[in-house]
């Protein structure tokens, strides 16, 4: 019991260590996700935009959403260095993919949202309004 608990309180500033280092992960990757998201969604539902971009933004995001999280990781650690040139941190590498996998979610959350209160705006917010109304 003696050793069981002595290696507990050894292994206390590792954890409190990774907990830090995933807290600066996901606000990073969160913050990242959402500024690209906003843009792409946004970008993606304007009414002006020509074909090229509607191209490159659907692709973009059709990839993004069509591959495992894991071979971005790997694509972004391992390839991008050598095709750039550039050396990645594990944790900017982490950073990056899990930014650019969730920019391509939150983007078909904001595409989604806007055409659907572009085509029912008075349905919607009387839908919000009964489920208000009965908390």
């Amino acid at each position: 019991m003696n050793e069981e608990s002595s290696l507990l309180f050894k292994s206390v500033p590792l954890l409190i260590q990774g907990t830090l280092a995933t807290l600066q992960i996901s606000l990073a990757s969160i913050a990242l996700g959402l500024l690209g998201g906003l843009l792409i969604g946004i970008l993606n539902c304007h009414k002006q935009r020509n074909l090229c971009s509607k191209i490159l933004l659907s692709g973009f995001v059709w990839i993004i959403r069509g591959t495992p999280l894991f071979v971005q990781v790997l694509i972004i650690y391992y390839a991008l260095p050598e095709v750039i040139g550039i050396s990645l941190s594990p944790f900017a590498a982490g950073v990056i993919a899990l930014g650019i996998n969730s920019s391509a979610y939150i983007s078909e959350i904001v595409r989604g949202e806007s055409i659907l209160s572009q085509k029912d705006n008075g349905k919607l917010l009387m839908f919000l309004g009964s489920i208000i109304g009965k908390h």
